[in-house]
């Protein structure tokens, strides 16, 4: 898909430096999605130029229908645990969904979709698998516009791990234990 108004390669973006450079953001495309190495994780990027993709899942919170303006990111979950992450900060409404699966063929975790949290911002928790692959796609409510996305994202270990099994009371997210 293109970035309206800039050169585009007809497959995706191209990497910074190139000639035909488009501007869309680093991690428009879901196969694109920045990868989260380290915990806790913030992030700053500008999504106005951001579009949505064709295989972009519909989300399960927000308004009904696509989308608008969508980034994403991919976690590998370093252990068993809980996720948690906000658009706290960010200038514009925004939606969060979370993934399993493989681009194209992704999978809504139950309950992992927000829209207003705070304000106009989202922030939702999540329990994870040791070695998962998760997928988060933040966009804009609708075809509002978007603008600059602050994303934090932290982690907590199953507390249970390793310890002995009489005793041991694991925290709850979202009404679920871990």
């Amino acid at each position: 898909r293109a970035c309206p108004g800039l050169p585009w390669d007809g497959r995706a973006c191209r990497p910074p430096g190139d000639p035909m450079q488009c501007q869309c953001p680093f991690s428009d495309e879901c196969t694109q999605a920045r990868a989260i190495t380290t915990l806790p994780y913030f992030d700053t990027q500008d999504t106005s130029s951001a579009t949505p993709a064709e295989d972009d899942p519909s989300l399960t919170c927000g308004l009904p229908g696509p989308q608008a303006h969508s980034v994403w990111y991919t976690l590998v979950a370093p252990s068993d645990g809980a996720v948690r992450l906000d658009t706290f900060g960010s200038n514009y409404d925004t939606v969060v969904g979370v993934f399993t699966g493989s681009c194209g063929g992704l999978t809504p975790i139950s309950g992992a979709c927000n829209d207003d949290s705070g304000g106009l911002q989202s922030a939702l928790s999540f329990s994870v698998a040791n070695g998962e692959t998760y997928y988060f796609e933040v966009t804009s409510l609708g075809t509002s516009v978007g603008r600059l996305l602050d994303l934090s994202v932290s982690f907590a270990p199953d507390p249970c791990i390793g310890a002995p099994a009489t005793g041991c009371r694991r925290p709850t997210t979202g009404g679920k234990s871990l």
